[in-house]
């Protein structure tokens, strides 16, 4: 799309946004978190991508970003 074209997104695109997003969200966190490997997080973004058909996809987090450490502050 040429710059300063403007795209207009219907509802159900819109929806599958979301959806997708939420998706990556829950799949970014569960490699950070140690439950899958960086092979599984791209055939799962893969599926996701032919069942969401996103605009908007997610790159993969760097290397390194899913060994997380949890800060808790809580008492």
């Amino acid at each position: 799309m040429p710059a300063g074209e403007r795209f207009l997104m219907d509802k159900e695109q819109f929806s599958r946004e979301v959806d997708y997003g939420m998706a990556m969200a829950l799949l970014t966190e569960m490699l950070s978190a140690g439950l899958i490997s960086r092979q599984e997080y791209s055939q799962i973004n893969k599926m996701y991508i032919d069942r969401y058909r996103p605009i908007f996809q997610y790159p993969a987090p760097a290397k390194g970003s899913e060994s997380r450490q949890e800060t808790n502050n809580y008492p």
